[in-house]
């Protein structure tokens, strides 16, 4: 491969996931279309909601009006807003199922140095709304009165760049309850990687007995105990110890399990406490000022993964995080419902959003780009630009794309999550 970006001249992905589905088959099935019409029809509506939401711009009257491109005859605003009703949302969640049904196919790549199959790992990001949409989509209220958003959950297998499972959940769900839907999709050989929002004893015995793997960061409330009985913070206090790697009981439950401990650079620590203070109504607790001083990490996988591993590992995690951002950024989500508008509406635009996101990460999984980095921001920004300007989607199944573009230049200087990961090695 080159070792400038601008020696590519472009970079080509494989079919989109919708070419692999049946949008009018799909439609038929959900009624949401019984007969061929020339003002609307399944991939004409799919493509000009996708649309709207990339613009930013989803009334009904938007609607009507990026759907004549795609249609051979116009239809109303009137016609629209009929037609935008639960059959419509049906349509479009069974979309979402059959693309994720496509996508989540055995993998045939594998993290062959521990023989671990899949790397799943889950987040979800909350999407505010216009207040007067509280009674469809209610979130937590505040003193100014009732707020309204929505969840989008999403469960990532870091092994094939693919997504397991996405769906849509009340503004007031906790991550918690949640990360319930993970045990429905793990495997025996799978490794499930958990942030502290989702962190759950009963979860991680479950996974136990599924015969698959976990790994977490320790939360700064949960209380964890050495097999002797001392407290880890006693052994955390220890100025002679800068790494711990041990059997340890967690929580209540007394969950077995390993931990790995790295101790922080004094600056990190000092950020750390920094930082928890100003956030903290209350003055911080002994137990988290101390771990603070700690990179933790707790998993039931064998002392054979070193904690060099297990910290690369968990880096994946982050990769997550990046992605609902490059999503959100790329898709105008806070322009498209800051108006208020019936559940139907605004439910048929988020499962738009879903979509749009599956296509994203699917052409990003089939860029061949092994030995370089995918800036995910302009790559969601580049793939929204190709398909705000196509009549059908039909019409781009697969994708071109300037490298200068999407690639980021490799720099000597290390990004900020590396040098993290180089205080844990």
């Amino acid at each position: 491969m080159p070792g400038k970006i601008g020696m590519f001249k472009s970079l080509l992905t494989t079919r989109s996931p919708l070419s692999y589905i049946n949008l009018d088959a799909i439609a038929r099935k959900m009624t949401f279309i019984r007969r061929k019409s020339k003002k609307f029809s399944a991939e004409g509506i799919l493509t000009t909601l996708i649309k709207c939401v990339i613009k930013g711009k989803g009334s009904f009257n938007q609607i009507a009006t990026n759907l004549k491109s795609s249609e051979a005859k116009s239809i109303s605003r009137q016609g629209v807003f009929l037609r935008i009703n639960q059959k419509c949302v049906d349509f479009l969640r069974q979309t979402t199922h059959e693309i994720l049904a496509t996508m989540a196919e055995p993998v045939s790549k594998i993290c062959y140095k521990y023989g671990i199959k899949r790397i799943l790992t889950e987040d979800s990001t909350f999407q505010k709304m216009n207040a007067r949409n509280s009674g469809n989509f209610p979130a937590h209220g505040n003193k100014q009165g009732a707020t309204a958003g929505f969840k989008m959950d999403l469960i990532y297998d870091l092994l094939t760049g693919l997504p397991v499972f996405q769906d849509l959940f009340s503004g007031t769900s906790q991550d918690k309850t949640i990360g319930k839907v993970i045990l429905n999709l793990v495997k025996a050989g799978d490794l499930v990687l958990r942030d502290m929002g989702y962190f759950s004893v009963s979860i991680f015995h479950a996974i136990d007995e599924l015969k698959a793997f976990w790994l977490s960061r320790l939360p700064a409330n949960v209380n964890v105990e050495m097999l002797d009985g001392t407290r880890l913070e006693k052994k955390l206090r220890s100025r002679s110890n800068d790494m711990i790697d041990e059997v340890v009981f967690v929580g209540n439950e007394k969950l077995r399990c390993r931990l790995v401990a790295v101790r922080a650079g004094d600056e990190l620590a000092a950020e750390r406490r920094r930082s928890r203070r100003n956030a903290s109504k209350n003055t911080p607790s002994q137990q988290s000022l101390i771990r603070d001083g700690w990179h933790l990490l707790l998993t039931n996988l064998p002392e054979s993964v070193t904690k060099d591993d297990l910290f690369e590992i968990y880096r994946l995690r982050w990769n997550i995080e990046v992605r609902f951002k490059a999503w959100k950024q790329a898709i105008r989500m806070k322009e498209v419902f800051k108006g208020g508008s019936n559940y139907y509406h605004y439910e048929s635009l988020i499962y738009t959003a879903l979509i749009f996101q599956l296509i994203t990460l699917n052409v990003a999984s089939s860029l061949k780009i092994s030995d370089w980095t995918l800036s995910l921001e302009n790559f969601s920004l580049a793939v929204a630009s190709i398909l705000v300007g196509v009549k059908n989607i039909s019409e781009c199944m697969s994708m071109e794309f300037d490298p200068r573009h999407i690639l980021m230049e490799k720099r000597k200087r290390k990004s900020l999550m590396n040098q993290l990961v180089t205080t844990l090695t």
